[in-house]
């Protein structure tokens, strides 16, 4: 989803904004910078420009001939979103159509997800359409839904990505508030609550996944490793997690991104 990137790009700035001293120099190349990054937008490759973090070195400058502005080559480190396919994440509904919804997740304003891919979900006309199934669980506008993606197709004129999602898997769907309550209950009550939680969680379910024991280790850290399912690339972060909270973290790290059933 998010990407730490580096970067060379090209600042012009113009000869009022220069001085001997460099500070309003390197205050104007990183506000140039800022707009830059702002304007461009996205690319196929890096996905959404989220945000500048460090401006990690500038050239030397060059004089434009007729202009007289400065030409400085930098390079910095930033962060992108991006959207990859068999990613599992939430995202708002803000259009309700007769053969799916269009969805919001981060800067992506067009994730559509069609209603062949929600199984038991029918639709629902009205002045405010829905989609519902047998046990009264709606899709609506503004309803956070967690999906997985399936495919992504980038625009070069809009310069922006287009995503088509799906709820078939596990915990997939409009997201309940009523499991994060019962966590954080079970995390007040200390680690064998929450493990007692956990693992009748996992238990219940027919094909416990890689996301269901990320999920539950980002609301868990501190209380030792998950049983009956295997990490997978998403659960590095929460590992770190875990480790933060822990008097013996490396030792705590590797027992729970390689601990086995």
């Amino acid at each position: 989803m998010f990407l730490k990137v580096q970067l060379p790009w090209n600042v012009i700035i113009s000869a009022e904004d220069l001085d001997a001293k460099g500070l309003m120099l390197q205050r104007s190349i990183i506000i140039r910078l800022l707009d830059d990054f702002a304007c461009k937008k996205a690319t196929k490759d890096l996905g959404y420009f989220s945000a500048v973090t460090t401006l990690d070195s500038i050239g030397e400058g060059k004089v434009r001939q007729h202009s007289g502005d400065v030409l400085f080559p930098v390079v910095f480190s930033g962060i992108t979103f991006k959207l990859f396919r068999g990613e599992i994440l939430d995202g708002v509904v803000h259009k309700v159509l007769k053969h799916g919804v269009f969805l919001r997740c981060g800067p992506v304003e067009n994730v559509y997800l069609s209603n062949l891919k929600m199984a038991d979900y029918k639709y629902v006309p009205g002045e405010n359409p829905i989609f519902l199934n047998d046990k009264l669980s709606k899709i609506g506008k503004d309803v956070t839904v967690r999906f997985m993606v399936i495919g992504t197709k980038w625009l070069e004129v809009e310069r922006e990505f287009q995503a088509l999602v799906s709820l078939e898997g596990d915990f997939l769907g409009p997201v309940s508030y009523l499991w994060s309550r019962d966590m954080e209950a079970a995390a007040a009550g200390g680690g064998d609550s929450v493990r007692s939680l956990f693992n009748g969680i996992t238990a219940k379910c027919e094909r416990p996944n890689s996301f269901l024991r990320n999920t539950m280790m980002r609301a868990y850290p501190n209380n030792g490793a998950l049983g009956g399912v295997l990490p997978n690339n998403y659960t590095f972060p929460f590992v770190l997690k875990v480790c933060a909270f822990d008097s013996e973290p490396l030792a705590r790290g590797r027992e729970v991104a390689h601990w086995r059933p």
